[in-house]
């Protein structure tokens, strides 16, 4: 199937970038992993990183292509080490990640393939696939799923739900905040003076690795999502994709929306009852199953009233983050 193919496809890609970021292994590529390590959900402090990167990048493509691509490949694998460990406690880092990763991509597009590929190679679910247990070996399927060693399947399905909640962040973004083009690398701009005012900057096209606008990339992967029986994992990840896109969703495509919450509340979510139920009721997926439907029974409510998908509240942040205060006696221990 197309969605195996797809899957099968990024691993290659995103192996032959780990190839790659070793072989051409730069001082812009440890540069580059520290910024992101340090991204946080403050605009400037992601403009700012981003503007780092770019200059980290610049540098690396004077030795031509591959090491542009080489630094890229780094900085999506960090984007996502981040991502694993940081989303799943603090969802709003999704918001601050897929900006960070928006600004860079806006100059530098290499960066957008390259996290796709590692994206869909460390989540199935991001295609979304639903690999099939075909030899009957427990530790060699959740190898081949992703799980790491030791992982419990809780923790598991909180990684994947980071990574789903990653990228239809990324989908769902069509702008970043900056300081006006003009400021950016001026050694001589005063940061502080009253009119040094962040500005936003709509992104045309968004995120749109391979040419396919971030829209349609969502409303296909809900396709093929639904279009498939519910596995276990489904009701974590279609909220994970949801909660970040849903006003989005809405937005591009009201009645469609509109259909998507009826079916999913008649029809699929009877499905996911019935794959629950016959696996005896496990935690996780009860839990799941009840925040989902708990969010359609909102939304639903909501759009009713003639209300709109609001964005999520994670998705705030604020545009400058005051310094931490350093003189002597500013800490009261």
């Amino acid at each position: 199937p197309a969605a195996l193919a797809e899957w099968e496809g990024s691993k290659g890609i995103a192996l032959q970038d780990e190839v790659r970021s070793k072989t051409h292994a730069k001082p812009q590529s440890r540069q580059a992993t520290m910024l992101v390590g340090q991204v946080v959900r403050v605009h400037f402090v992601v403009w700012e990183r981003a503007e780092l990167v770019l200059r980290e990048l610049a540098s690396a493509s004077q030795t031509g292509s591959e090491g542009e691509r080489a630094v890229c490949a780094t900085i999506a694998t960090q984007v996502i080490d981040t991502c694993a460990t940081m989303v799943d406690k603090q969802p709003g880092m999704a918001y601050a990640l897929s900006g960070f990763v928006l600004h860079v991509g806006e100059r530098r597009p290499v960066l957008w393939e390259c996290l796709l590929a590692r994206l869909q190679a460390s989540c199935c679910y991001c295609v979304p696939y639903y690999p099939e247990n075909t030899t009957g070996n427990t530790d060699e399927f959740k190898k081949r799923l992703g799980y790491k060693q030791g992982e419990t399947k809780k923790d598991f399905y909180a990684r994947m739900a980071g990574y789903v909640t990653l990228y239809a962040a990324l989908l769902q973004q069509s702008s970043i905040t900056q300081f006006p083009p003009q400021s950016a690398g001026n050694a001589h701009f005063d940061w502080t003076r009253p009119d040094a005012k962040m500005q936003t900057h709509l992104v045309q096209g968004g995120f749109a690795p391979k040419g396919v606008s971030p829209m349609a990339r969502a409303w296909a992967w809900l396709a093929r999502l639904l279009n498939h029986p519910p596995g276990s994992i489904t009701a974590t990840i279609l909220l994970a994709f949801l909660k970040p896109c849903a006003h989005a969703l809405h937005a591009a495509r009201p009645t469609q929306f509109v259909e998507l919450l009826t079916f999913l509340q008649t029809t699929y979510l009877a499905k996911i009852r019935d794959k629950v139920s016959g696996q005896g009721y496990p935690p996780e997926e009860v839990a799941a199953r009840v925040n989902l439907e708990s969010w359609l029974i909102d939304t639903s409510a909501l759009l009713a009233k003639g209300g709109r998908v609001p964005e999520p509240k994670e998705a705030d942040m604020p545009e400058y983050k005051p310094p931490d205060d350093t003189r002597d006696g500013g800490c009261d221990f």
